[in-house]
């Protein structure tokens, strides 16, 4: 059973839309890189972020993390 401290971050779990800007390393400056993150429990006390960046001219990045 997740604690109630735990269970505060409920609503983060989901599929968002989200954009990369201002990013030192994107180039023209002001180019802006959409993708979706999708944050899932793993267990009764971690979360699983995974984050898919990139398409058309800009390259495909994922990252995953367990927090």
């Amino acid at each position: 059973m997740r604690n109630a401290e735990m269970a505060k971050l409920d609503g983060l779990v989901g599929e968002w839309t989200t954009t990369l800007s201002d990013a030192w390393f994107l180039e023209p400056p002001g180019t802006e890189v959409s993708g979706t993150t999708t944050i899932d429990w793993l267990g009764e006390s971690l979360l699983a972020v995974r984050t898919g960046l990139g398409g058309g001219q800009h390259v495909h990045s994922e990252m995953s993390l367990v927090l």
